[in-house]
């Protein structure tokens, strides 16, 4: 829906983070926040372990399986009266504490904390990383082939934080690391809605820098790409294999178009709906994606001596009259 909006409203793309951030409805981007902070006071009071339940787990009560499987203390989350401030406190504690010890109770505000068990947080993780990755594929299209410095920082920037939820730990078990990122896994979408996004976005970057050969650019795309576990699939491989190809169009002398029938082969050739296996045409007919060469053009500059006709090295300055 986003990228089809602003097919219309083409004139309306602006290369810029806030741009990218005012495509986000206002109450999906408040609760994304409010996630990120609720999960932040509890690393700051060092409640971490009395959480995960609350971050990770789906709405329908089911825990996702990312991490290990606690429950709160239902009877310790009813609201309590505070008699000096009047205000509704609850205090969560460890389930797993059963000997009778001390619990680690963390007190939180009622109205303000517990707010976020009346929302569908899977829904807002969702709808956040999906409107983002709209967003920054409809500045792919709009500034393909430019190498637009303001596009590629603000693609580059959405780009690092899907990755940055990508490389959350899950659990100590599965990754080997005792060091968990709660304010990533409260805001990290579900890892086949995770990829999608991140590699979506990964072309988009690509679109923007294509035929430039960007070193800044590679380091990043093959650093996504070095990922082979079992949750990565043919689709994700692919997809950043094609942004990588996207870098050096051409050996460096092509780019891509933004003319109306370019701008339609590259939707058609990147559509967002990557396949699960080599052979997987559900969704998308894998022979569409060869479609992006109808928007490929060559853009170089080659000094040839007059007299033998042999390209020749000469310094050349290009001058920029109206430089959007």
């Amino acid at each position: 829906r986003v990228i089809l909006r602003f097919l219309i409203l083409w004139d309306n793309v602006c290369p810029s983070r806030d741009w990218i951030s005012d495509q986000i409805p206002f109450v999906v981007r408040s609760q994304y926040a409010q996630l990120g902070q609720w999960s932040q006071r509890q690393i700051n009071g060092n409640r971490r372990g009395n959480i995960w339940d609350v971050i990770n787990s789906n709405d329908d009560g089911e825990n996702d399986g990312n991490i290990p499987n606690t429950r709160m203390n239902e009877s310790a989350a009813q609201p309590k009266s505070d008699s000096s401030t009047g205000n509704k406190k609850v205090s969560m504690h460890n389930a797993e504490d059963s000997t009778g010890n001390n619990n680690n109770t963390s007190t939180m505000s009622y109205d303000e904390d517990l707010l976020l068990l009346d929302i569908d947080r899977q829904a807002v993780r969702q709808a956040h990383a999906h409107i983002v990755a709209g967003a920054c594929f409809s500045l792919g299209l709009r500034y393909a082939g430019t190498a637009n410095p303001r596009a590629t920082s603000a693609i580059r920037e959405r780009l690092l934080d899907f990755r940055r939820l990508r490389n959350a730990s899950k659990s100590a078990e599965t990754t080997g690391n005792t060091h968990h990122d709660p304010l990533a896994l409260s805001q990290r979408p579900e890892t086949p809605i995770l990829e999608m996004c991140l590699c979506t976005t990964a072309i988009a970057l690509s679109m923007v820098m294509s035929g430039t050969g960007d070193l800044d650019t590679l380091r990043l795309l093959r650093d996504l790409r070095w990922n082979c576990s079992a949750e990565i699939r043919c689709g994700s491989h692919m997809a950043l294999g094609a942004a990588i190809g996207l870098l050096f169009l051409g050996g460096g002398s092509c780019t891509l178009g933004t003319s109306p029938r370019d701008v339609a082969a590259l939707i058609i050739a990147f559509f967002p709906r990557f396949p699960n296996t080599t052979s997987d045409n559900q969704y998308h007919l894998q022979a569409l994606r060869h479609l992006y060469v109808l928007a490929v053009k060559r853009r170089e500059i080659e000094a040839i001596d007059v007299e033998t006709r042999q390209p020749v090295f000469l310094p050349i300055e290009v001058a920029f009259v109206k430089s959007k």
